[in-house]
């Protein structure tokens, strides 16, 4: 056994030798590396280790504590957070300054170390993003799972807080549910890493909807710099029922203006449907048809007489008249010819992608193009 006497005395003389190829090194009694004094090794390699500041976490790296809402969160040495945040870093190097984002508070209960209250911060949110910044397993890009809710915070705190990573993450999380190709919306629910069931609900009930989230997502998108989620998010706010719309606090908190612009696209959408189904107003083909034109033209007739006597109406125009449609054979339309059928089928996926191109205009957003050209130099 060795004692602690054992260990004093020849502390003074500690030192690691090698007898191949090792590096010798030999520490002084204050703790600080000094070159070998043994010439005799001709093979070994002296080498003086040095501090690497940013990694070199030492007693005068002071602790923080986060408070959000009532609850605060363990501590973090600050250096940690400053090497990540801009505005944090800036905010060490002013401590006076007044900030729009952290209030410096005393407290008894945490042994003097300092606390920084996040204004306009839940509780929720903050274990998202911190838990995120300190931990890089947490929160991981694409195709990794998440949930909306996290990347909505880590989206709204990494911009607030300019941490750039982590808003790069979110973005592209974000992005798998709200895309701006048509090709990716009708396949988001195999795309998204976080849920894509949505209740629309009705104008009869009161039972739950996720209308919360798809404002939510707004909401992070016009105040942090995303335009490009824009489209696709009014878009599925637009199947949300007026009732359950006026009635959520939320939608009570959005600006009035970006109310106005989102209702006009609203009304817009919902007449989306008569673009959509164009191809029943086709009057004539017969340079294609194969029943002798009258038959398929009667069908497509027929089938839009249907619909607008059961009163087909629906405010998810992209999804009007799926594969369900094409191949049901109680409607009039089945009585047409192949041909007639591709034509019309043709004419569905033209007028489907016509419509998703004009979706940002309806909301009073900018062209794809411009979004794209967004994205593209989001950070």
């Amino acid at each position: 056994m060795v004692s602690l006497q054992m260990i004093q005395d020849t502390s003074d003389n500690l030192s690691v030798t090698s007898e191949d190829n090792f590096s010798i090194a030999q520490l002084s009694k204050t703790g600080e590396p000094t070159a070998s004094n043994n010439p005799g090794n001709s093979r070994a390699t002296h080498i003086v280790p040095r501090k690497i500041s940013e990694v070199w976490y030492g007693e005068e790296d002071r602790f923080i504590v986060f408070q959000a809402e009532e609850f605060v969160f363990r501590p973090l040495p600050q250096t940690t957070f400053a090497n990540r945040s801009y505005v944090f870093s800036e905010l060490l190097k002013n401590p006076n300054e007044p900030s729009a984002h952290f209030e410096e508070v005393e407290t008894y209960l945490l042994n003097g170390l300092t606390v920084f209250k996040l204004l306009g911060v839940t509780a929720e949110e903050a274990k998202y993003f911190l838990s995120a910044l300190y931990d890089a397993g947490y929160f991981e890009p694409p195709p990794s799972k998440c949930t909306i809710d996290m990347a909505i915070a880590i989206l709204k705190l990494s911009t607030r807080y300019e941490v750039q990573f982590l808003r790069r993450k979110a973005l592209a999380h974000l992005e798998t549910g709200y895309p701006i190709e048509l090709r990716d919306w009708d396949r988001r629910k195999d795309r998204s890493t976080f849920s894509m069931d949505r209740d629309f609900g009705n104008n009869f009930t009161m039972s739950p909807t996720t209308l919360h989230e798809t404002l939510a997502v707004i909401d992070v998108a016009y105040t942090c710099n995303a335009p490009w989620l824009l489209p696709s998010a009014s878009y599925e706010l637009g199947m949300h029922t007026i009732h359950s719309l006026v009635k959520h606090p939320l939608w009570k908190s959005i600006d009035d203006d970006l109310k106005a612009q989102l209702d006009v696209g609203r009304s817009q959408q919902a007449l989306g449907f008569r673009r959509v189904l164009s191809f029943l107003n086709i009057p004539s083909l017969t340079e294609t048809c194969s029943n002798g034109d009258y038959t398929c033209t009667e069908a497509r007739r027929k089938t839009r007489q249907l619909l607008d006597n059961e009163g087909w109406v629906t405010s998810d125009p992209l999804k009007m008249w799926d594969e369900e449609e094409w191949n049901a054979d109680d409607l009039p339309l089945a009585e047409s010819c192949e041909q007639c059928l591709e034509v019309c089928r043709s004419r569905h996926r033209r007028d489907r992608q016509h419509f998703w191109d004009s979706l940002p205009e309806l909301y009073g957003w900018p062209c794809w193009s411009e979004l794209r050209a967004l994205q593209v130099t989001a950070t």
